[in-house]
């Protein structure tokens, strides 16, 4: 059954990135795998820090701000 899941999201991955061109229209399409890997993982470390920073009750907004431009800025060093 998991192996399903898995399979399922992976086909509905593929199908959104096909019907939306993701080849040409992304601004990572240029990207090599490995690229776009690394990027991946510097702004889902980003997105968990601001997730982790609201529960533990945050609510500055400049705060966040910053975790997110420097979470953009860090992925492109």
């Amino acid at each position: 059954m998991t192996e399903d899941i898995f399979e399922k999201t992976r086909d509905l991955f593929e199908q959104f990135y096909d019907e939306h061109n993701l080849d040409e229209n992304s601004d990572f399409g240029h990207y090599t795998r490995k690229q776009a890997i690394i990027e991946a993982d510097y702004l889902n470390a980003t997105l968990c820090e601001i997730l982790e920073y609201i529960q533990d009750g945050g609510t500055d907004l400049a705060k966040i701000k910053a975790i997110a431009y420097d979470g953009l800025y860090e992925s492109r060093i």
